[in-house]
């Protein structure tokens, strides 16, 4: 891959011999039911050659429904998410298969990314599937998104670790930075901060002593930040300004790669782009702010045109030139230039009336003043109707900004946003307050003032902050 640093595509090589040996334990010819929504990540490991020399020949997309028996000569395989959502849909459908005798056609074989969990071997057992299902677990490394982003693309582990307390999320990313130990060498210089990293850092020693310190003598990484995601909760919250951030939040950006539909391309199919600095277009305009998007994206318009009208102007020779050299790398850059034009259009019209009001009251709420003007702004909003998440956000801003809110205005807020939205979304709100997200300030934070928040007595997290620790690299 191009870029600075270290060649990261080894890592997907060595993703994709994982997934080549656990298919490869499963005799025969097989059939992949495969969950949605590891589709992209998969896509980004392993095409259809690769599953092909582990001997798949038929994939399927996993739905709630039975997908069909099992064509004769084949094995089924199930690759999903390692949750008993997924499972208990997969197991439906297995029993769904088994005749009256209770016999199967054959073992069915259940892949489980990250990895294996008893709650699921247990399900498997309860369901009376024990000795028909085998499992198996596979969990790929991380994956270059681009040159200078890697991600482990497993989407359950934040409501894991932050929601359900379930640390278990934490063997595979301890897992994922061992590889890449394993790969460029010991990082000499890691720096964390949070309230798990002892835990994680506790797991790559632990990987290291199992399966062995890093052979690469030279690191080619020299430092390692780990940052928890609730160390900073307002940067989610804010509103993005930048192209790519608007990107993902009206259009959502899955595995590196967005999909616009009709209203940006104006064709009935949807077309998906992947975002990367090989995208010559997307690097120029990634990280501009909105409000220069649309000037950057006529000027590149403007010289592409001008470089079609200079076109015909050529001669035989120059036309042939341009043909194989320029021609196709200038339509390219035209589609793109027609497709970001279309999707910055399209955020524009959803957005760009929000802006001017919404942005000052953000700035507001973090500077932690006008406090009753800044309730009033979001009641409206909620009356408005606006999108639910942007009601919510823009409370837990506030909460978080004021450490906590006064109880009779989180009760209000509470209420208003129930008749608003539908009383379904009660469930939302309480994971919030779980979360910390939104939380009423404690009587004794009224009381003292300054004493109770230096113990970090409020609605918004316990403890004192956490202070950046150095851990020995690697070795």
């Amino acid at each position: 891959m191009g870029g600075l640093g270290p060649d990261m595509s080894a890592l997907t090589l060595l993703s994709r011999e994982n997934l080549v040996t656990t298919l490869g334990k499963i005799p025969g010819r097989k059939q992949l039911v495969l969950e949605p929504g590891l589709t992209r990540p998969l896509d980004r490991v392993a095409g259809m050659s690769v599953l092909g020399r582990a001997g798949v020949e038929a994939v399927l997309k996993l739905e709630k429904t039975s997908v069909g028996p099992v064509p004769p000569g084949l094995t089924r395989v199930y690759l999903i998410s390692a949750n008993l959502i997924q499972a208990k849909y997969v197991a439906d459908q297995i029993s769904a298969g088994v005749d009256d005798s209770g016999a199967a056609v054959g073992t069915v074989h259940v892949v489980l990314v990250p990895r294996t969990l008893a709650a699921i071997h247990n399900l498997f057992e309860e369901e009376g599937l024990a000795g028909i299902v085998e499992l198996h677990q596979f969990c790929w490394e991380f994956i270059p998104l681009d040159f200078d982003l890697l991600s482990l693309e497993l989407p359950n582990f934040f409501r894991n670790q932050y929601l359900a307390h379930d640390h278990s999320g934490l063997v595979s990313a301890a897992r994922a930075i061992w590889g890449l130990q394993s790969i460029y060498g010991a990082i000499p210089n890691v720096f964390a901060h949070g309230r798990s990293v002892r835990k994680l850092m506790n797991l790559v020693n632990v990987f290291s002593l199992h399966y062995g310190q890093p052979k690469t003598k030279q690191a080619d990484i020299g430092y390692l930040y780990i940052f928890e995601r609730d160390v900073d909760w307002a940067s989610c919250l804010l509103s993005p300004l930048t192209y790519e951030g608007l990107l993902d939040e009206v259009f959502g950006i899955s595995c590196g790669t967005v999909e616009f539909g009709k209203e940006v391309t104006g064709a009935d199919q949807p077309t998906k782009l992947q975002l990367s600095s090989k995208d010559k277009m997307f690097d120029k305009i990634r990280n501009k702010h909105f409000a220069s998007i649309f000037s950057v994206l006529g000027v590149t318009a403007k010289q592409l045109s001008a470089a079609q009208a200079a076109a015909s102007g050529m001669n035989i020779t120059e036309m042939k030139s341009f043909v194989q050299n320029d021609l196709k790398n200038m339509k390219a850059q035209s589609r793109a230039v027609a497709l970001h034009i279309g999707a910055s259009e399209r955020i524009q019209k959803l957005k760009g009336r929000y802006f001017e009001t919404q942005l000052p009251v953000e700035h507001t709420i973090i500077a932690n003043t006008s406090t009753r003007e800044n309730i009033e702004y979001i009641e409206d909003r909620m009356a408005q109707l606006v999108p639910y998440t942007v009601s919510l956000r823009l409370i837990a801003l506030l909460s978080l900004a004021s450490d906590g809110l006064a109880h009779g205005d989180a009760t209000k807020l509470k209420n208003q946003f129930m008749q608003a939205y539908g009383f379904h979304h009660i469930i939302t709100w309480n994971n919030l307050c779980k979360l910390g997200g939104v939380g009423s300030t404690p009587l004794s934070l009224l009381v003292n003032g300054s004493k109770a928040h230096q113990q970090g007595a409020s609605g918004l997290g316990e403890g004192p902050p956490l202070q950046l620790q150095r851990w020995p690299g690697g070795r």
